[in-house]
């Protein structure tokens, strides 16, 4: 997904070009935007593949877990 991101991106920098309706401050920050995209994927793949290491009666751990999880969704929202 976000290879896809950062195609449209540079087609988005090309197009924008010829004809300027995007700044060029406002495309440095979507290239910002994919690499914290990116960043948090990569926390979610950590998360997801320790989840079966979490020991489900330690309900610290667990509520770690959640909390972590929540952050990233809403992050990605």
């Amino acid at each position: 997904m976000d290879k896809k991101l950062e195609r449209i991106l540079d087609i988005l920098g090309k197009l924008n070009s010829y004809i300027s309706v995007v700044t060029k401050e406002d495309l440095a920050e979507q290239y910002k935007n994919l690499e914290n995209f990116r960043i948090l994927t990569r926390d979610l793949d950590v998360l997801l593949n320790n989840f079966s290491l979490v020991d489900k009666n330690d309900g610290d751990e667990v509520e770690k877990m959640l909390f972590e999880l929540h952050r990233i969704i809403t992050t990605f929202e």
